[in-house]
């Protein structure tokens, strides 16, 4: 049985994709390399949705604070141990006056272990995911960016068509070929492939005129000669 099999069905990406979110740095890079050698669209997909620290703290401070009044006072104080003063300020800085000093007091006080700092970040990142996936938070950009659409698996599965074959027997005519499912995902990848088209065809027009006047310009010279 593959490592992917197990999550096609339904919910089964997000599933995996929590699962991604919470381990360790060299489990998730063999994990990883697991799926990629099995579904590089199951890889892609699921490094665009996947939640980190370093993309965590790079969204801005009121969404940060959103996630933030979701912890325990002793879960941030222990969180932000691993940040540089000017990204602790970024945590903290919706905080009221009582509330930080109480954070700041728990953070002079503990000393955390590596395996309590990582603790502290999959909290934070299992704190996002929960509001991303409940709709909670209120930055449209990020809430679409990494939330998880129900039906994700049966679009990251179907395959292409097989081609039709060259030819059929005339007295047996090749089978009708039922249509695909239309999706969101293979409607915009529809789109996308008749920008292309339309685009390579406007350069092959160009080409094809450049190639004409070029051809009457050597014509003109071989009179000349």
């Amino acid at each position: 049985m593959s490592t992917l099999s197990r999550y096609k069905k339904s919910g089964g990406f997000l599933q995996l994709l929590q699962l991604l979110e919470t381990c360790g740095p060299q489990k998730r890079q063999t994990l990883m390399a697991t799926i990629d050698s099995e579904d590089t669209q199951w890889t892609q997909s699921l490094q665009t949705k996947m939640i980190t620290i370093e993309k965590v703290l790079t969204w801005s401070p009121d969404v940060l604070a959103e996630i933030a009044a979701r912890l325990q006072p002793l879960t941030l104080a222990v969180f932000t141990h691993n940040l540089n003063d000017t990204t602790r300020e970024k945590v903290l800085s919706t905080f009221s006056h009582g509330e930080r000093r109480r954070i700041e007091e728990m953070f002079e006080t503990n000393h955390p272990s590596p395996g309590e700092l990582q603790a502290a970040q999959f909290k934070v990142i299992e704190e996002a995911r929960t509001m991303i996936q409940k709709k909670q938070l209120r930055d449209d950009s990020i809430a679409h960016e990494f939330y998880v659409i129900e039906g994700i698996e049966e679009t990251l599965t179907s395959k292409p068509a097989t081609p039709a074959p060259s030819a059929a027997p005339a007295h047996q005519p090749a089978p009708a070929r039922a249509a695909a499912p239309t999706t969101p995902a293979h409607s915009e990848d529809s789109s996308n492939l008749l920008s292309i088209v339309k685009r390579l065809q406007k350069e092959n027009e160009q080409l094809k005129a450049e190639l004409k006047a070029a051809n009457e310009k050597l014509g003109q010279i071989k009179k000349l000669a």
